[in-house]
């Protein structure tokens, strides 16, 4: 059984292969040219187009079992096989044959008639799922009523979303055969987020000549032809879900005549990998936008030895799989080539769009589509990527393991990459990257987690001056921060969050470099924000350049992501600047590959970012609590509102509370007994009218409130400090509120009354 982990240190074997002579490889590439799996003709008139979600059909063709959900259906007025009109994706497995009903994602932009073509091809694109608004209920993907438990499902993780192996000879007597055999990597990184557990998987691959281990994590399939095949695991967790995600294995591709004319180059700013081919083909009919395509090695030599190396066991000869983007399609027909950018799957998620994201922590079963319990930033991640596209259908996706609960996580934007990262990355620095198997991580960058943490990520390569083509070269970099403010809140504990605020170097900053902010983050703690401040003042001032190494031996170690270092140990007279490090933590932040074909030489260039505290001293930063505004202009930037318009909660679906989750710094309550104390506070208004449509000021201050009677010297009261005109005064009325619900009213002296103190989190003025 093979881990799904694609990141591994490079054993001493390999080192030794790498460093020796004779490294060449072929490269082929393999563009999907989906087989027909059924088709039909709409059997209906429309008296609209509008939200087009299902289609009557008949003349079926084709065995209709095969066609599952998730397959990509073309559209056309006048042949099978073609797209004229449009394509969609299959929202449901076909429930029948020769006639009947097929499910469509919602559309409105094809123009459907009757007698119009239906052709479903074995393709699996991203798309998107569509959330609707029925009668007041919210469903997922047309027709899914969320709320229900059983409507969920798991994460599954099968491993890259492409295999490729070669068929083997064999001969015995006087008869030849071929056949091949793969075994995919460990589903167990699989997992559920909403409490459930997984306890089964299961195996199928229809067209394999036999699978051995179907319901174990280590299965075995068997094909004796070159061909694609379709494969996909059954996911049943212990409340009888069963989540289904599918992947590809090819066999004995024949590669495209290509040359390619960008290189293919993953880079961690843009957060996946992508590159342009030029393909000479008699027939290109069928490549069209969204088609799979795969790069990889066709032969691999090393040492004068056949055999791959690489990052992850039975995908070694896997150098990038994604899908052509159609907008990059140019044909020339004089020269008889057709021209087109791969993109992955950070790309297609970019153009998925989204509306506005919200969901809340509840501590119980959620009831509708905006509640998670106990929600997480992995929660919350699962819930958007599940529910609103088939991402996590076809490819992995994997999240960051914080385990911090938040009160409330939204995002404004209108596309689920930017949406992920509002969630992941606007709140605890986990950037989303896809690497070059087109596998999506979500992790909390290297340089932001604990050194111990650190300690666990591997070191891929000690690299030595004998690995590297181009020799070391090293820059310095003048500081660009003087000054960093953090701010951001606790983790919510089911209660409370406060604020936490800190200032690195100091209070004082640098004698360079600008002030930078950074705000809205979730922090374990005090010191966990001061420890990050710290962090992010270095990295902003790195005193060291990134460095770009060309690697030797066409070394496919390295990735962008997941997290991964390598070592460097440079003597002062290996660089011109006459710099020694010993032992010290790169981070590769951009990876290119650029083949020559007349030579089989496949070269690796990384760009690598030196990790801050492997090289400089870390400072802290101090804690920093802003002072109360006393000015009324001051006060109206403290508001609620203001608040709740700078984390950028959406009018739907995230709900409205009344009190904020971000909220100010603990007070002190004022002990229940004879002795007489006082606080001031600000309200959120400096000014109440009578023709305001919000005639409510708020301030919350937790506190327990003492009553005229029960032993107490002096009751509590709220002195209103501030002018009123004209009678405004008799028509005020003082409010205890906890939990958003008025539970005590005070008199017209502002004074309290009741058998026995009552606990609130603040007061309102109506």
């Amino acid at each position: 059984m093979t881990a799904n982990v694609p990141v591994k240190a490079i054993s001493s074997g390999e080192l030794a292969t790498l460093n020796t002579q004779g490294h060449w490889c072929e490269l082929g590439l393999y563009i999907q040219r989906p087989a027909t799996v059924y088709t039909m003709r709409i059997n209906q008139d429309f008296t609209s187009r509008d939200r087009v979600a299902e289609l009557i059909y008949d003349g079926g063709a084709g065995i209709y079992t095969d066609a599952v959900a998730n397959m990509l259906v073309l559209v056309s007025a006048t042949a099978y096989g073609k797209h004229d009109k449009g394509m969609c994706r299959l929202r449901k497995d076909l429930p029948s044959a020769t006639t009947g009903i097929i499910s469509i994602n919602e559309t409105s932009h094809i123009q459907f008639q009757n007698n119009d073509f239906l052709t479903i091809v074995k393709a699996m694109p991203i798309w998107q799922k569509d959330l609707t608004v029925d009668g007041g209920i919210i469903k997922m993907d047309y027709d899914v009523e969320f709320g229900n438990y059983s409507h969920g499902g798991c994460t599954a993780r099968l491993g890259p979303i492409v295999a490729i192996v070669d068929l083997v000879e064999t001969i015995v007597g006087e008869t030849t055969t071929w056949s091949a055999s793969f075994s995919p990597v460990s589903p167990d990184r699989s997992e559920c987020y909403d409490g459930a557990a997984i306890v089964s998987y299961h195996y199928e691959c229809p067209n394999a000549v036999s699978i051995e281990g179907a319901d174990t994590t280590s299965p075995m399939f068997h094909f004796d032809a070159a061909g694609e095949y379709l494969y996909w695991c059954e996911v049943t967790d212990n409340i009888g879900r069963v989540t289904k995600s599918y992947r590809w294995v090819i066999v004995a591709p024949v590669s495209e005549n290509f040359i390619i004319t960008e290189n293919p180059s993953g880079d961690t700013d843009k957060g996946g990998w992508s590159y342009k081919v030029r393909v000479y083909s008699a027939d290109l009919s069928d490549v069209h936008d969204r088609s799979m395509v795969t790069l990889y090695k066709s032969k691999e030599v090393h040492n004068f030895v056949v055999g791959s190396l690489g990052k992850l066991p039975g995908y070694e000869n896997i150098i990038n799989t994604g899908w052509i983007d159609g907008k990059t399609i140019n044909l020339n027909s004089v020269e008889g080539y057709v021209e087109f950018e791969v993109k992955d799957a950070s790309f297609w998620l970019s153009k998925v769009r989204s509306f506005p994201f919200g969901v809340e922590d509840v501590s119980d079963a959620p009831i509708n589509w905006v509640q998670v319990r106990e929600l997480t930033v992995d929660k919350a991640l699962h819930h958007l990527l599940f529910w609103t596209t088939n991402a996590t259908s076809i490819m992995d996706c994997f999240y960051t393991r914080d385990t911090k609960r938040i009160k409330e996580l939204s995002s404004p934007s209108d596309n689920l990459w930017a949406q992920i990262g509002d969630i992941a990355l606007g709140t605890i620095f986990a950037k989303p990257i896809v690497n070059s198997l087109g596998q999506l991580f979500v992790e909390v960058d290297q340089t932001i987690i604990p050194s111990a943490d650190q300690a666990a990520i591997p070191v891929v390569m000690d690299i030595q001056q004998v690995n590297v083509v181009n020799g070391f070269e090293i820059g310095m970099m003048q500081d660009e921060t003087s000054l960093l403010n953090l701010s951001g809140i606790t983790a919510w504990d089911g209660s409370n969050a406060y604020p936490l605020f800190s200032k690195a170097p100091g209070s004082i900053g640098s004698t360079l470099g600008s002030i930078a902010n950074e705000e809205n983050y979730v922090f374990a703690d005090q010191d966990d924000c001061n420890r990050i401040a710290g962090v992010l003042y270095a990295l902003a001032n790195n005193k060291y350049e990134t460095i770009d190494l060309e690697l030797a031996a066409q070394n496919m170690f390295f990735d962008i992501a997941p997290r991964q270092f390598a070592a460097i140990s440079i003597s002062a007279a290996d660089n011109p600047l006459g710099v020694e490090l010993t032992n010290v933590k790169i981070i590769p932040r951009s990876v290119e590959y650029e083949y020559t074909p007349e030579t089989g030489l496949l070269a690796t260039t990384i760009s690598f970012e030196f990790l801050v505290n492997s090289v400089q001293v870390v400072t802290d930063g101090i804690t920093y609590i802003p002072p109360v505004p006393t000015s009324e202009d001051l006060i109206d930037n403290y508001s609620i509102d203001k608040i709740n318009s700078k984390i950028k909660i959406p009018n739907f679906p995230a709900p409205n509370t009344w009190f904020p989750p971000y909220v100010p710094p603990p007070i002190p309550s004022a002990p229940c007994g004879s002795q007489i104390n006082s606080y001031t506070v600000a309200w959120d208004k400096a000014e109440l009218r009578g023709e305001d449509e919000d005639r409510v000021a708020r301030v919350y201050f937790p506190c327990k409130v003492r009553p005229k009677g029960y032993n107490f010297a002096s009751p509590s009261k709220v002195s209103i400090i501030g002018a009123g005109y004209a009678d405004a005064g008799s028509h005020l009325t003082l409010y205890g509120i906890k939990d958003g619900e008025r539970v005590i009213t005070a008199d017209v002296n502002f004074e309290f009354d009741s058998f026995e103190p009552i606990e609130v989190d603040g007061f309102e003025l109506e």
